[in-house]
């Protein structure tokens, strides 16, 4: 697999996922979980919601501040939500949800002209292999019936604990 996969460019710089780069992802995931003895499909059980995921990043530019953090975290929530609460493939959707998240909330924090903003998606081997527990968590609630608004705070919240704390004027 390719490890560099597009993001696209929108609004203030902002980088969101194609759906190369979601599905990327997901083989990326189920290759890894390989490692684990499991034998996961890498189909789908809805790739249109893949593509509603991206139209809604895309489509929403009004929802894109100035702040880099906020921006980052709006879209790496909203991916969170789509991919692990919608459940787009059959099978290693909490992880391909982390994964995309962390990927896209570390590369929305960094300024245009940081050397971070490409990023190598095999730096998040570690993440491919288990969800941690909020995911799980999560996942639950959106099973069980959770307002989504309530659950794209709790994911917000969860996905906060990941932010890269550095000096972005060094």
């Amino acid at each position: 697999m390719n490890n560099k996969l597009s993001l696209r460019k929108i609004s203030k710089g902002v980088l969101i996922p194609t759906e190369e780069f979601i599905t990327g992802v997901h083989d990326f995931v189920i290759e890894n979980r390989k490692e684990l003895g499991k034998n996961d499909p890498t189909s789908y059980r809805d790739k249109g919601l893949i593509t509603h995921l991206c139209d809604v990043l895309a489509d929403r530019t009004h929802k894109y501040k100035d702040d880099l953090m906020e921006n980052s975290l709006y879209i790496a929530s909203e991916s969170f939500y789509y991919i692990a609460c919608e459940h787009p493939f059959t099978e290693a959707n909490k992880s391909t949800a982390f994964v995309v998240a962390l990927t896209l909330l570390a590369i929305n924090q960094m300024p245009e002209n940081n050397k971070w903003r490409t990023i190598n998606i095999s730096t998040e081997k570690e993440y491919s292999l288990a969800a941690p527990d909020e995911a799980r968590k999560i996942v639950q609630l959106a099973e069980g019936g959770a307002d989504p608004d309530q659950l794209r705070r709790f994911i917000k919240e969860f996905l906060s604990k990941y932010i890269i704390q550095r000096d972005l004027n060094e």
